[in-house]
């Protein structure tokens, strides 16, 4: 597995589980789940889980930064996806999918690297079809397209 995407699945963890522990789509966590509390900033989060699976530093520097990204552009992000998912909001996509999405769209738009649209978009459905279900990366690829491309 290459390091960019053992970081994206890395990534996509951090993203679920941050969206599990704060309990969208009506899943109440316990407080089992969540040692630090639900509000555990998204840096706790990171470290916590680099700590605890122990993932190398290489993995888990690209990993960060794509997690840190998201959360930090999630408003615009979640904007672009309620835009281009047609019949189908936020709150109603499941946690995999919606952290895909995620995920792709701000490499796609807001990540320092240049990487091609095409490998965001391979890479994206790869995801999709080892976490999700058997609709998932028909979905992604669905939803991604058309952002993919738009003009920024």
């Amino acid at each position: 597995m290459t390091l960019r995407r053992h970081s994206r699945q890395v990534a996509l963890q951090l993203l679920f589980q941050r969206e599990f522990l704060a309990g969208v789509g009506g899943i109440s966590p316990s407080a089992e789940f969540a040692p630090r509390g639900l509000e555990a900033e998204p840096p706790v989060l990171l470290h916590d889980f680099i700590f605890n699976f122990r993932i190398e530093q290489d993995v888990a520097s690209y990993a960060g930064t794509l997690f840190l990204g998201v959360c930090q552009h999630i408003a615009s992000i979640d904007a672009l996806i309620e835009k281009h998912s047609q019949h189908w909001k936020i709150s109603r996509m499941s946690l995999v999918d919606l952290s895909i999405l995620r995920l792709a769209i701000f490499e796609l738009r807001f990540g320092d690297e240049k990487i091609d649209r095409p490998v965001i978009l391979d890479e994206a459905v790869e995801l999709a079809k080892e976490f999700g279900s058997s609709e998932s990366a028909a979905f992604v690829n669905g939803v991604l397209d058309p952002i993919a491309n738009t003009s920024i």
